[in-house]
């Protein structure tokens, strides 16, 4: 849900038991109390997001064979 779409939740909610000048005041109050909140738990939230094996740094790259054994043949 973008913001426009969260207001216009926001306003018809108030809508069906405010006037309409006063249903504006609230989805708008509604919408910075949701961006605040959400901006306060940003970093709460957030996955750890694993990075895709060719996208990896070349020197943080896990091997795939133990220490001392000989590379694959087909290299």
């Amino acid at each position: 849900m973008n913001i426009e779409e969260f207001w216009n939740s926001a306003y018809i909610a108030a809508l069906a038991r405010l006037p309409a000048r006063d249903a504006r005041r609230e989805a708008d109050l509604a919408t910075e109390l949701c961006i605040e909140h959400w901006r306060s738990h940003r970093r709460h939230w957030e996955p750890a997001y694993v990075t895709m094996w060719k996208d990896q740094d070349v020197t943080k790259a896990v091997p795939n064979r133990a220490p001392g054994q000989p590379p694959p043949d087909n290299l």
